[in-house]
C-alpha cells in the first residue's frame, strides 16, 4: 500500500494536461481504489487508516481526476468500508469522509440526473453508519430537488412567468415572490439546461415586471443579466469547487 498510494498521488492540474486521455483516468482510478481498499480490508487491515488519511488529504484536488471519477471513487470506497467490520476510530473517519462527499455533491453538482442518484446512494450508507437522522434529511433533500417526470426542455420554468401573466396587472404579488422567481430562473441557467429557453423565460419575467409598473426593477434585472458589475462577474466565475484547480480555472 505504501508503494501504491504515492503512484496515485497526482493533482487535477496535472490531469488536465494529459492529452487524448478522454475519460480513461475517470474509469481506471475508481477501479484501482476499489481493488486497493478491498486488499486493505481483507489482507492488510493495519493499512486501512493510511488509506483513509490519503483520501482525506487528496480530497481537495479530487484525487487528481474530474468530478465524475472522483464521486464514483468516493462512493465505491465508502461502500466498501461501511460493509466491513472496522474499528470505531476508523468508522469515525469513514463517517467524516461520507459527510465531506455529501457536502461536495450538494454544493457543486447542479444536474439533477447526477445529483439525485448520488444522494440516493448516500442514504443507505448513512443508515449503515448509524446516522439515521442524516439519512432522513438527505431523503427529504432528494424529494425537494427531484422534479419527478421529465419535462420537455425547460418548460417547467415557464409555469412561474405564466402564472404572473395570467394574474391581473394589479394583483397583489409580494416582492418576495417576485424575487424567488428571479432566483429560480438564475439557478436554472446552468450549463446542463437548454439555456435559450431559460433566457426566454427571463425575458417574459422582465415583461411582467414592466406590466406591473416596476420599470426600475426590470431595468436593473436586465442589466444584471446582460453584464453585471465586476464583483458580480467575479463571484459568478469563482463560484463552486467542481473540477477547479484555481479560483478562476
Amino acid at each position: 500500500v505504501s508503494k501504491v498510494l504515492p503512484c496515485l498521488t497526482f493533482s487535477l492540474s496535472s490531469r488536465i494536461q494529459w492529452a487524448d486521455s478522454y475519460s480513461i483516468p475517470e474509469t481506471i482510478v475508481p477501479f484501482l481504489y476499489d481493488q486497493l481498499s478491498r486488499l486493505c480490508l481483507d489482507c492488510l487491515p493495519d493499512t486501512t487508516s493510511v488509506m483513509l488519511d490519503h483520501i482525506d488529504e487528496a480530497f481537495d484536488v479530487q484525487l487528481g481526476v474530474y468530478n465524475e471519477g472522483f464521486r464514483q471513487t468516493l462512493q465505491t470506497l465508502i461502500n466498501n468500508f461501511t460493509n466491513a467490520e472496522i474499528e470505531e476510530d476508523l468508522a469515525d473517519k469513514v463517517l467524516g469522509l461520507l459527510f465531506r462527499w455529501k457536502e461536495y455533491v450538494q454544493g457543486n453538482v447542479e444536474n439533477r440526473y447526477e445529483l439525485i442518484p448520488d444522494l440516493l446512494q448516500m442514504i443507505p450508507l448513512f443508515a449503515n453508519m448509524g446516522a439515521t437522522e442524516e439519512a432522513m434529511r438527505i431523503y427529504h433533500r432528494v424529494l425537494a430537488v427531484s422534479m419527478g417526470p421529465s419535462w420537455y426542455k425547460e418548460d417547467q420554468l415557464s409555469l412561474m412567468s405564466g402564472v404572473l401573466e395570467a394574474l391581473p396587472r394589479d394583483a397583489n404579488v409580494s416582492a418576495a415572490a417576485l424575487q424567488k422567481i428571479a432566483t429560480y430562473l438564475e439557478r436554472a441557467s446552468g450549463e446542463m439546461t437548454f439555456q435559450r429557453y431559460v433566457r426566454a423565460d427571463k425575458g417574459n419575467y422582465i415583461g411582467q415586471l414592466c406590466r406591473r409598473g416596476m420599470y426600475e426593477d426590470a431595468v436593473r434585472y436586465f442589466k444584471h443579466q446582460s453584464c453585471g458589475s465586476l464583483k458580480e462577474l467575479y463571484d459568478q466565475a469563482s463560484e463552486g469547487d467542481l473540477d477547479r484547480i484555481s479560483p478562476l480555472v
